[in-house]
């Protein structure tokens, strides 16, 4: 059974608040008490999804939170990373990460004195993360593109990036003074990780196992794994058992797989083809676009349509029932697992396509 129009949009408004209310004190928590700057980066698109959504919600409910036009146009451009490039059109996906990847290289070039140093190639344009397990977890060009504008052609620098994580902090702050709530703060979250690292030029260093020069792949599998990896062990380390946590994770499975799809369709790599639909065909298929919508929106709604069935609403459950009703009756711990079981599987499918050598990781 589904409810009343006007009774949907008031249940939907009033669970969506408590949504809000519960993903602005785990962020906060996460800002204050995880010190790791790579950590923090990798966090930067869910902030920015978070702040973005959420004053479009309070915009609609005419408690607009003063967010200027340029930093919400900022906030759109980096939740949209969320989305792994997806373009739908490998071609698009592909001009994108050369894009960003001429884009390092000439950053880092052209402090070089002497022309000729620039095409031997003697500097780095790219450096790769990796949690204390030798989990890749991201890398600069990824973590760089939270800070571009949409084409690619302004990045934010120094000041302008401290400036944009202030404003990311306050208005997570502002959206918890809303609520006029005194939540404190978790101490408990583990404040020391260990990260190793490995600096590469992507030019000229091969520490892919690729028979052929396809860069543009690598790097888009590299983007994938990361993500895939951060959603995985470090949301594990730094979030209790939490919605946002589930969010995070979710969405990650979800653009992962969608990218995995786009190479399996439209890639001329036939190991590639293989592997990728080789994996895909192993997991759980969870992987709704009604439920994607609810995750990357911070509503319960789509296009006026309350997702959450009469039968299966409970104040108890997480999300409310929103699971059991997209899912067939599965439960949120079902469905979690599922989730992390097709993020692991994508894991080692990517970790073991592209074997990055790890002979010289160094401790950051």
């Amino acid at each position: 059974m589904s409810f009343k129009k006007k009774t949907a949009e008031q249940i939907n408004t009033a669970l969506t608040c408590l949504l809000i209310l519960s993903d602005s004190v785990y962020l906060r928590d996460v800002m204050l008490t995880v010190k790791n700057p790579i950590i923090s980066l990798g966090m930067v698109p869910t902030c920015a999804m978070f702040c973005h959504e959420a004053d479009a919600f309070f915009s609609q409910n005419e408690m607009p939170l003063s967010i200027s036009e340029e930093t919400l146009k900022q906030l759109q451009v980096t939740r949209v990373r969320l989305k792994l490039f997806n373009e739908r059109r490998l071609k698009k996906t592909r001009d994108t990460i050369l894009g960003l990847d001429r884009q390092q290289s000439l950053k880092f070039s052209e402090p070089l004195k002497f022309k000729f140093l620039r095409k031997c190639n003697l500097y780095y344009n790219i450096g790769l993360y990796f949690d204390e397990n030798k989990n890749l977890i991201g890398n600069t060009e990824y973590f760089a593109s939270f800070f571009q504008d949409r084409k690619l052609t302004r990045e934010m620098l120094g000041t302008e990036v401290f400036e944009y994580a202030k404003q990311i902090g306050s208005i997570i702050q502002s959206i918890l003074n809303l609520f006029q709530l005194y939540i404190p703060i978790n101490n408990k979250t583990k404040k020391e990780y260990r990260i190793l690292y490995m600096d590469l030029n992507t030019n000229k260093d091969k520490v892919f196992a690729f028979k052929e020069d396809n860069r543009e792949i690598e790097l888009l599998l590299l983007h994938l794994l990361g993500s895939v990896n951060y959603a995985l062990y470090i949301t594990e380390e730094i979030l209790p058992p939490c919605t946002l946590k589930f969010r995070i994770q979710y969405i990650s499975m979800y653009y992962a797989m969608e990218q995995l799809k786009v190479v399996s369709e439209k890639s001329s790599d036939k190991s590639l083809i293989n592997t990728s639909s080789a994996c895909l065909d192993s997991l759980d298929q969870i992987n709704s676009t009604q439920f994607r919508n609810c995750m990357m929106h911070y509503s319960l709604s789509n296009h006026g349509h309350f997702e959450i069935s009469e039968e299966h609403l409970d104040f108890r459950k997480p999300f409310y029932g929103l699971i059991e009703s997209c899912f067939d009756g599965q439960s949120f711990d079902t469905v979690c697992d599922k989730v992390k079981k097709n993020l692991k599987m994508i894991s080692e499918t990517l970790s073991n396509y592209l074997v990055i050598e790890q002979d010289h990781l160094k401790e950051l």
